[in-house]
């Protein structure tokens, strides 16, 4: 958490120096501190460290950052080359329409400055919390703007008007609804196999017929810096929880068959699993003032579906849940440790499911809303709420009805819930270093339903049903697994582990033994196979394996 968190304080250093134009072996000006931002709440004090400089807005306009690097007019040497290796620059955002590539601003040390072609050239490496502040004290709060499928409804990612900054505790957004209704998630034909060797034209089909979500979380940060230390630090996102999921889905076969085929198919459980990103795009969370300094923030949102289900042919239902409710995810640093933060106060309703074609389906679908939020575009913390509802259970063959049709017998469980989530990358100081993901909660509410069914096929025909199909286990809430000891490298083999599901689909840690991806992924991000395959794992395929999950 060393780099996260010294993107979180960041802003409040104390020197800044204006940009230079013109001859580029001018002398630089004398450092000055800059002049307040204009309006708003100030989160704070700070005080920078010696050879810590905030340079001037219009060096951030015109800087090009890399990773290793961030490039400057080579007019602008004059003023840079009075640093030294082990000095520490500190950028805000660049203003909207200026010519540079410093959309979240910057914390770098120096490693070198050099005038080469393409201007002036500094070297970086990340800065860290220690490093640039002895003394810093904030408090404050960030909503972000209205959000939809398409982007966030304000897009200047520049300016604070994309987001509300005020005091701690003061919420002034209400939750506004991201709309995903009438999304078909797949139609497809297959064939399947009968037991006689022939093929059969199968339909399946799922789709959203009504699909709502809300969760825009207000962010609580505050931090405290005394004599190059972190004294505490808090992060957490607070707010209002609205969703609700109602998916159709069923099979149709194709093509006329006969009873037998007819009896076979109604015990041949057919599967199918879907992932998507439905949206994905950055947010403009504006810049937060600390003392006469601001500095920047934003964060990315990303809505995701998952669903899984077994169907037998033919079948066609309407299954849905909802929730509602308020939502606290996050972590706090205090006394040298650190610890999660939760809290919920939730309305939970599973909803009976309507068969409009009579048979048996298991469907499990859940859609999560993550928000990360970074600082100087790093992230600092990650808050999801994953909202999720299914239906499954068993069928049996019962009696028969009065023209001696045999009757199938579904007992089936229905359930809605919701989980609570922290993603963090973190380093504090040396104190604790670990990729986090964890479930902080998870509370649902379950029912049960009972239904008959004819059996397809002739009455001559024997009755077989395929399944059972539970309701799959929801991952335990693990908060104190969060931030567990780091290994101490005294096991230096590989991660063991389970290899019961695709990279791209959460659930059981995976064992860096399942595949070239599985062990690239653990030896970078180890929690995936020590704790929870999930949204941190996925992150990491998509950059260690060329795969990109939800596509």
């Amino acid at each position: 958490m060393k780099k996260v968190l010294s993107l979180v304080c960041c802003a409040g250093v104390a020197l800044a120096f204006a940009a230079c134009g013109g001859d580029g072996n001018q002398d630089p000006p004398p450092l000055s501190v800059p002049s307040s931002p204009g309006g708003g709440t100030n989160a704070g004090t700070a005080h920078a460290a010696p050879g810590t400089t905030y340079i001037d807005q219009s060096l951030s306009d015109v800087a090009n950052v890399q990773d290793d690097r961030v490039v400057f007019p080579a007019s602008s040497y004059g003023a840079l080359s009075a640093h030294k290796a082990g000095d520490i620059l500190v950028s805000n955002r660049q203003g909207q329409g200026t010519p540079g590539n410093n959309p979240d601003g910057f914390l770098r040390r120096i490693t070198s400055i050099a005038q080469a072609a393409e201007g002036t050239v500094v070297m970086t490496q990340p800065a860290t919390l220690d490093e640039a502040f002895d003394e810093l004290d904030m408090t404050t709060s960030i909503d972000p703007a209205e959000l939809s499928l398409d982007g966030q409804i304000t897009t200047d990612t520049t300016t604070a008007q994309t987001a509300t900054i005020h005091p701690l505790g003061k919420k002034t957004k209400d939750i506004k609804l991201v709309d995903f209704s009438n999304k078909a998630l797949f139609n497809e034909n297959i064939n399947a196999t009968a037991a006689d060797g022939s093929t059969v034209p199968v339909n399946i089909y799922a789709g959203i017929e009504k699909g709502t979500i809300a969760f825009s979380p207000g962010y609580d940060v505050s931090a405290k810096i005394s004599g190059f230390s972190v004294q505490s630090l808090k992060v957490a996102a607070v707010g209002g929880l609205s969703a609700e999921l109602s998916v159709r889905a069923g099979t149709k076969i194709a093509a006329p068959v006969d009873a037998a085929k007819a009896a076979e198919f109604a015990a041949k459980g057919l599967k199918k699993s879907y992932s998507k990103t439905l949206a994905q795009y950055k947010l403009g969370l504006g810049e937060v003032k600390v003392g006469p300094f601001g500095f920047p923030s934003s964060g990315t949102y990303t809505l995701t579906v998952n669903c899984d289900f077994n169907f037998t042919a033919p079948v066609e239902v309407v299954a849905g849940a909802s929730a509602k409710g308020e939502v606290t995810v996050g972590f706090e640093y205090a006394n040298k440790s650190m610890s999660p933060v939760f809290e919920k106060s939730l309305t939970l309703e599973a909803k009976p499911p309507t068969y409009t074609k009579e048979g048996f389906v298991r469907a499990q679908c859940n859609v999560t809303s993550q928000f990360d939020l970074k600082f100087f575009g790093v992230v600092t913390a990650g808050a999801s709420v994953d909202a999720y509802g299914g239906m499954g259970g068993s069928n049996t063959c019962g009696g028969k009805s009065a023209d001696g049709t045999t009757q199938a017998l579904v007992h089936g469980d229905i359930e809605a819930g919701v989980s609570g989530k922290l993603y963090a990358k973190v380093d504090l100081f040396k104190l604790y270093k670990k990729s986090v993901e964890c479930t902080l909660f998870d509370e649902n509410a379950q029912a049960q339903y009972d239904t008959t069914y004819p059996y397809p096929g002739s009455p001559e025909q024997t009755c077989k049903v395929s399944g059972p199909y539970p309701l799959d286990p929801r991952p335990s809430a693990n908060p104190s697994m969060c931030f567990s000891s780091d290994d101490d490298g005294t096991n230096p083999g590989a991660i063991t582990g389970t290899c019961t599901h695709d990279v791209c689909v959460a659930g059981d840690k995976l064992g860096q033994q399942c595949d070239d991806c599985t062990m690239k992924v653990c030896a970078a991000d180890p929690y995936c196979c020590d704790t929870f395959w999930g949204l941190s794992c996925f992150q990491s395929v998509e950059k260690y394996c060329g795969k990109k999950c939800g596509q």
